[in-house]
């Protein structure tokens, strides 16, 4: 509420939504439905799909989870060397997960919600990028696709929304090494993406 300074967590559990999110980098909401495309630590990147208007908090893992798998490293090593800085605490050996208030029984993993799409870090991919909506004919089905793309790796990716599947399909790859930073769409097959190469003008085929 603009009105109100909120001064404690407890006030502040009233608004919350979600939570264990790794690296929430980008948002995008169709339809109240929420998605939200996660940063992974080491081997995965996801999206993360949860209705605005639910009354539940829900839990996507993390640090627990990384993708549909257990997270077994340790995380957090900036983040901690910051905490200890700021709290004037010493060189002392600190677990990580003591200074995380989530960290504790409540957080039960049979309620952890599972990423909805999830891929590897593999061929240079390392994080999900920019975030829309476009409506394509694929696979002689006309749908509204999600399209969003890898910053590292310079491929572009649509998901069918409307038939709530995992499945990613690839449209686009640049042929140079490039860096995307945004994405937007101007019509109905054409976007433009931001990039370390400059602003790209892409039609998109259906």
């Amino acid at each position: 509420p603009k009105s109100n300074i909120i001064e404690s967590d407890e006030e502040m559990n009233k608004y919350k939504i979600a939570m264990g999110l790794r690296n929430p980098y980008r948002f995008e909401i169709v339809e109240n439905q929420v998605y939200v495309f996660d940063v992974g630590e080491e081997n995965s990147e996801e999206v993360n799909i949860f209705d605005i208007n639910s009354k539940d908090v829900k839990d996507f893992g993390w640090p627990y989870y990384e993708g549909l798998k257990p997270n077994n490293i340790p995380v957090g090593n900036a983040g901690m060397k910051r905490y200890k800085f700021f709290n004037n605490i010493g060189d002392q050996e600190i677990n990580y997960f003591d200074y995380l208030e989530s960290f504790s029984l409540t957080r039960i993993e049979e309620n952890f919600i599972k990423p909805d799409i999830t891929y590897k870090h593999i061929n240079n991919r390392c994080a999900i990028i920019g975030a829309d909506t476009i409506n394509l004919q694929v696979l002689n089905s006309e749908s509204t696709y999600l399209i969003f793309a890898d910053y590292c790796s310079g491929e572009i990716f649509i998901n069918d929304i409307g038939k709530n599947s995992p499945d990613i399909i690839k449209i686009h790859n640049f042929s140079e090494q490039i860096f995307i930073y945004e994405l937007e769409v101007i019509n109905s097959n054409q976007i433009l993406i931001s990039t370390s190469n400059g602003v790209v003008n892409l039609k998109i085929e259906n």
